[in-house]
């Protein structure tokens, strides 16, 4: 069974009430999903759905309440003549702090680096669709020129829009120019 994107099941009968193209498509997009589900560790899925547990604002007040808690709770005991077991600068709290900001920052890189991987997939899936669909509308054209010509019923006529769109494009040509126009390396840091 397929998850959405919170970690909740998704029940296969969402596409039945749509039309076969669409809910074909949908079960393209639950096998990607689900086949990235498969391939994630044990590990993987418990950092996931501790992430999921922080992110949220009620971690933002609890934390800050702690703090809050912490401190008062120091400066009244140094108030009332006894000693604290953190003193100002609250030494203590601030390396708990900084503990926790590094596991939820691991937490957080994780996750991402998990979802990350599934918009490459998306995206390449969404590419090869794309370059799919462009074959398909050149060779359409290219048919509906050939039945143009051939058909004695209308005026045989030269159109340069058609005729060029009936050609698919050059893929490499695309990707050189996408690479020039990004510097040569698509972007990314020299060096």
């Amino acid at each position: 069974m397929s998850v959405d994107e919170n970690g909740s099941p998704r029940d296969a009968t969402d596409f039945a009430e749509l039309p076969a193209h669409l809910s074909a498509i949908g079960q393209l997009i639950d096998k990607l999903h689900d086949r990235h589900e498969k391939n994630a560790s044990r590990t993987q899925r418990i950092v996931e759905r501790m992430t999921r547990g922080v992110a949220s604002p009620r971690t933002l007040l609890w934390m800050f309440g702690v703090s809050a808690l912490w401190i008062l709770a120091n400066l009244g005991m140094r108030y009332f003549g006894a000693a604290p077991p953190d003193p100002p600068p609250f030494d203590g709290l601030q390396g708990a702090l900084t503990l926790v900001s590094v596991m939820l920052t691991c937490m957080i890189l994780t996750t991402q680096t998990r979802a990350d991987l599934l918009a490459g997939l998306r995206a390449q899936l969404t590419l090869e669709l794309a370059m799919l669909s462009e074959h398909k509308n050149a060779k359409t054209i290219a048919l509906l020129e050939e039945f143009r010509r051939d058909s004695a019923d209308l005026p045989d006529r030269t159109d340069e829009t058609a005729a060029a769109m009936a050609n698919s494009t050059d893929g490499n040509a695309v990707l050189d120019l996408v690479l020039e126009r990004a510097g040569g390396n698509g972007g990314l840091p020299d060096d």
